[in-house]
This record gives C-alpha cells, sequence and structure tokens, in this order.
C-alpha cells in the first residue's frame, strides 16, 4: 500500500497505462504440497494504486479485471471509488485479500475485514474455496452475503473439480456447478 513517504518516486509514463515505480517487483514463490495445496511466499513491494492515478488510466476502458495478487493493491477506499468512478463492470479476483503475510512472506488465510463493503466494489468476484470459507460455514448464506452487498456474480473455484456459481437474478439467487471435462 503507498504510505505517502516523500521518498516514494511514481512517475507516470506518457501514453502508457501503466506507473512506474522505484520499488521492487512483487514476486510470489509457489511451493506444491500437493497436487491441490500449495504455499505462497511473496516478496517484493510495489505500492497499491490511489484512485487519483487509477481514475484518468480506466475513464475510456469498457470493463475491468482487478486482480489481488499482493492484497494491497488498492484500499477498500480506492475500490470504493474505482466502483463510483468507473460505470463498466468489474470483475476481481479478490484472491490475496484473504491473504495475510508471516515475517518471511509466507501467505496464511485470514477474514477479509470489511467483506460486505469490498464485495460492493465489484460485479463480478472470484474466490477458492478456503477464501469462501471464510465467510462462514453456511456456503448459500455466504453467498447470498456477498451478492447482497452488490456483487451480481459470485465464482468459487474448487480446484479439480471445477467451479460453483451463483448469480442474483431479479431478487434470487441461482447457483450451479461447473466441472472440467
Amino acid at each position: 500500500m503507498h504510505d505517502g513517504n516523500a521518498g516514494d518516486v511514481r512517475r507516470a509514463v506518457p501514453g502508457a497505462r501503466f506507473i512506474e515505480v522505484p520499488d521492487p517487483t512483487n514476486r510470489v514463490t509457489l511451493r506444491y504440497e500437493t497436487a491441490e495445496r500449495r504455499c505462497e511466499q511473496l516478496s517484493g513491494g510495489v505500492p497499491g494504486w490511489t484512485w487519483p492515478e487509477l481514475g484518468p488510466l480506466v475513464r475510456d476502458l469498457d470493463a475491468l479485471y482487478v486482480n489481488f495478487i499482493a492484497g494491497w493493491e488498492m484500499t477498500l477506499e480506492t475500490a470504493a471509488l474505482l466502483r463510483r468512478g468507473f460505470r463498466g463492470p468489474i470483475y476481481a479476483d479478490l484472491h490475496s485479500l484473504f491473504l495475510g503475510r508471516t515475517a518471511d512472506g509466507t501467505r496464511v488465510l485470514q477474514p477479509l475485514p470489511g467483506g460486505l463493503d469490498w464485495f460492493s466494489c465489484f460485479d463480478t468476484i472470484q474466490l477458492n474455496e478456503d477464501e469462501f470459507s471464510q465467510l462462514g460455514p453456511d456456503p448459500l448464506l455466504a453467498a447470498a452475503r456477498v451478492l447482497e452487498g452488490g456483487a451480481r456474480t459470485l465464482i468459487v473455484t474448487v480446484g479439480v473439480r471445477g467451479a460453483v456459481y451463483f448469480v442474483a437474478t431479479s431478487g434470487t439467487v441461482r447457483s450451479a456447478r461447473v466441472s472440467p471435462e
């Protein structure tokens, strides 16, 4: 997350949709413990986007895909400003918002503070089943809470079993399971 230090030099690159930062690139090392379980270790520290940086870059886009890799790509305040300032559909993979980091960078699962507020910032939300389990023991109640928060679609990946998705339509929640073939 951008901490506002005077030494943090960001500069827009003319004609491009990115901002150059002096920080080391975020790197994720994956160690597979089983075919379906992995351990993540994160290093680096590119600061998150602020709305004044992000707003002009997304103004003319039709849709937006937000992938949280580090977990601090933007604050909740910036996500709320994005939702208010961008009228197109926003798809968000919230993966790393559910991960804390130990001193050596190892990622650990944790609940998402302000989850309902985060859900209201995006139209389609993707989580994996471990992250989804952080929302409570009742999957249907958890899905309903996400959709009540403002999202229209919730996709929960379930490893080699595929994905389950929930869609809010006309005040009801519909769900289906998609299996890989």
